[in-house]
């Protein structure tokens, strides 16, 4: 019998006997798929805000007047 400082070796975390391992690699798994996730999450939130700030300094440009300096193409 095992100790019971060890509570993994009596069984009391096993899922199915002999693959101590296999719960824990779901639970891996599925953090890595979460972060994997927030990331894409992420990256298409900077480029909607990058967007939407190249119409505004668009827009701008567009509703100043030429000054005295600029030339028209």
């Amino acid at each position: 019998m095992a100790g019971q400082g060890e509570p993994w070796k009596n069984g009391l975390f096993r899922r199915w006997p002999g693959k101590e391992s296999d719960m824990g690699i779901w639970i891996e798994l599925g953090i890595f798929i979460l972060v994997i996730a927030w990331a894409l999450w992420q990256i298409h939130d900077v480029k909607k805000a990058q967007a939407r700030t190249r119409a505004e300094k668009a827009r701008e440009a567009a509703e100043q007047p030429p000054g005295p300096g600029d030339r028209a193409p």
